[in-house]
């Protein structure tokens, strides 16, 4: 399933680490708008040499504490990434 704009779309993400000079390795928080202790915690790698790189989530809090995503990034310009992945809310085995 891809990301429906009810997860990421007015969300937030939070990057722990800066970028460097040629990629980003960072955890990160999911914050989506609204009141309550919902976050998704997960981390992301971007390579800016190729415009790709790799997000997943693994749990979080209230809502998202079941939420596990992956999701393929690649560089649309300026300040702007794509996210291309699937999602659960649901508790993996």
């Amino acid at each position: 399933m891809r990301y429906r704009p009810s997860v990421v779309g007015a969300s937030k993400i939070v990057y722990a680490q800066a970028a460097g000079a040629t990629s980003l390795d960072s955890d990160i928080v999911l914050n989506p708008p609204g009141p309550g202790n919902n976050t998704a915690l997960g981390h992301c790698t971007l390579q800016f040499a190729t415009g790709l790189g790799l997000c997943t989530f693994s749990g979080g809090t209230g809502k998202f504490q079941w939420f596990h995503a992956s999701a393929n990034v690649s560089y649309l310009g300026g300040p702007n990434w794509a996210w291309d992945g699937t999602y659960s809310f649901s508790p993996r085995d």
